[in-house]
């Protein structure tokens, strides 16, 4: 089964929830990181993002929450992300459906990460269902 959002944004150019809905977790491998143009409703603007090869090859933005557990898993220098891999998850951040970048159990983040939920273990406590 696939998110509407797929079929309806099929045109968008920066990696969503809905590219890996219902099959979060997964991993891929940062190839590069850089600064690209997203473009939504509102028009076009410049973000950093990481450049990742494994999921549908699209740039991953980088907002303050995902920067903040890359800092965490790979450190502060975005050179030193390229090649390291990492796993994204949806989560709900907010009340919204989001990605986030997956850190290993009993990780602590900085308080500028706010909570989130990941979805795929709310789906998993509810006993799988939709």
């Amino acid at each position: 089964m696939s998110h509407w959002k797929k079929k309806v944004c099929k045109d968008a150019n920066f990696l969503h929830h809905w590219h890996i809905d219902g099959s979060s977790p997964v991993t891929v491998t940062i190839a590069e990181t850089g600064f690209r143009t997203a473009k939504d409703q509102d028009g076009e603007k410049e973000l950093f993002c990481v450049i990742i090869k494994g999921k549908e090859d699209l740039p991953f933005g980088i907002n303050v929450t995902n920067g903040e557990i890359m800092q965490a898993l790979h450190g502060k220098d975005d050179a030193d992300w390229i090649g390291k891999k990492i796993t994204l998850r949806t989560a709900l951040c907010r009340g919204d459906e989001c990605l986030r970048i997956d850190g290993p159990k009993g990780m602590r983040f900085s308080k500028a990460v706010p909570k989130f939920k990941y979805t795929d273990e709310m789906k998993a406590a509810k006993g799988g269902g939709e």
